[in-house]
């Protein structure tokens, strides 16, 4: 199935999507509103982020299940939005709702939501609708939660995360609902992907810090590449032969 327009766009005319791994922790803590606008400058296709929920049901930006803070350990899933809001970074940013960062990237580029919890597709589309932004893609392993948010909201794209098994015994991949595959970028290899193209499936490689990795990927023929170093990609246009 095709990923939302304004990806699919991109890929006919660059050949690759260009996505900003937790905005751009280069200029601001992972998954910070200064993160995110740093990342921004840097003309992605995608942001991606990691959500999960709060103890009173929100949908926050982190990637683990915890955030160290005074030195406690408060678990994202057992602490509220109010007391998470008001914890500041070391770097004076701040944790932000999956509501924020939509507002955030609306009118620049689209965002890769990375499910940290299970359960989220509901709320992950009610906010996609809230916001109204046309360019929304989850990805993670939580199978079901992809499925119920392609059922809910078919315009937003799904792409699976297997786990570090054989593709081939792994029969989720196959799934006729998924939009793409994201996966480590050292497990790509051109075998793979041929056979990803010739099911209608994109595959996204990630995490991918350094040119020559960003230059073989893009000439094996990769449908995008999530890096830290977002300023890196985007100035690096090597064309594929």
């Amino acid at each position: 199935m095709p990923l939302p327009p304004a990806l699919e766009a991109s890929l006919e005319t660059r050949g690759y999507l260009r996505i900003a791994h937790r905005g751009a922790p280069s200029f601001g803590i992972d998954n910070s509103d200064r993160a995110i606008l740093a990342a921004l400058e840097h003309q992605p296709d995608l942001v991606e982020i990691d959500v999960h929920y709060t103890s009173d049901g929100q949908l926050i930006l982190w990637h683990d299940d915890k955030l160290e803070n005074e030195n406690q350990q408060l678990e994202i899933a057992k602490t509220s939005l109010e007391r998470l809001q008001k914890i500041r970074l070391p770097d004076g940013s701040r944790l932000v709702t999956l509501e924020e960062a939509m507002n955030m990237v609306r009118g620049h580029c689209g965002l890769l939501v990375d499910l940290k919890a299970d359960g989220l597709a509901q709320a992950i589309v009610d906010c996609t609708h809230k916001t109204e932004l046309e360019t929304v893609v989850v990805c993670g392993g939580y199978f079901e939660t992809l499925q119920k948010i392609k059922l809910l909201e078919p315009r937003i794209g799904v792409s699976y995360t297997p786990e570090f098994i054989p593709f081939g015994l792994n029969p989720k991949v196959k799934a006729d609902f998924l939009d793409a595959l994201t996966v480590y970028w050292r497990t790509v290899t051109p075998g793979f992907l041929k056979a990803s193209k010739a099911r209608g499936i994109r595959v996204i490689a990630w995490t991918v810090d350094e040119p020559v990795q960003m230059r073989k990927l893009i000439k094996m023929g990769i449908s995008g590449i999530t890096t830290n170093h977002i300023e890196m990609l985007s100035s690096l246009e090597p064309q594929r032969t």
